[in-house]
């Protein structure tokens, strides 16, 4: 006799009809100088690398993250723009350098290519840590490692040697980079982040400004 009963699902498997969960992140957003320098540096160090080993990131997908979320309810959206809203207006509009370049974890193994920030008075730190101070009630703990503002320009692909890092990361590490641009954080923007093929697609959800 065919079997005709609900089939089981394990405890704990979220039903058909619950909306799948967005990723998501809050960030600092570039401006249009920012991102052509940010281009023109990614055009300069490309000569130095070895073909095909660095996916480097396009301008218009650089930004600072303050925080990455990870999995977000679509219910738990109007909570968290609300937690930046009430954010926004005690925090006062500040400016930031590019300037630099570096590797994450190191010149020696690189997996990371990034460009520098100068955070004077360590703004962007307190800007960091308010971040986290507001998402953390809502179930996001605080991050255990320490907040490192950078700008990630391009990746290393998995398929890179030990010895093709290391030459990579000496070639970073010979190549001068001063003084980018001057970027105004005037906003922190809360982002949804949707993997595609092709990259990532952005949507901003909730834009704050600062000071007001």
């Amino acid at each position: 006799m065919k079997n005709t009963s609900p089939s089981r699902k394990p405890p704990g498997a979220r039903g058909d009809s619950a909306p799948a969960a967005l990723r998501t992140f809050i960030a600092v957003e570039l401006d249009a100088e920012a991102r052509r320098q940010l281009k023109a540096l990614q055009v300069a160090l490309h000569p130095l690398m070895l073909p095909g080993l660095v996916r480097w990131v396009a301008p218009e997908n650089i930004h600072i993250t303050l925080k990455f979320l990870g999995d977000t309810r679509p219910d738990q959206v109007a909570a968290v723009s609300s937690a930046l809203d009430s954010l926004g207006p005690a925090i006062m509009p500040f400016q930031v350098t590019l300037a630099g370049r570096g590797c994450f974890p190191n010149f020696k193994r690189p997996h990371v290519v990034w460009a520098g920030l100068v955070d004077r008075g360590q703004r962007l730190q307190k800007l960091a840590d308010a971040v986290e101070r507001s998402v953390s009630p809502l179930g996001w703990p605080t991050e255990a490692r320490p907040f490192t503002p950078h700008l990630t320009i391009g990746r290393i692909n998995d398929s890179a040697t030990s010895r093709e890092r290391a030459l990579l990361g000496a070639a970073i590490e010979q190549f001068e980079v001063g003084e980018l641009s001057t970027l105004a954080v005037s906003a922190i923007t809360f982002i949804r982040s949707d993997l595609q093929p092709g990259g990532p697609i952005y949507t901003a959800l909730r834009e704050v400004k600062l000071g007001s």
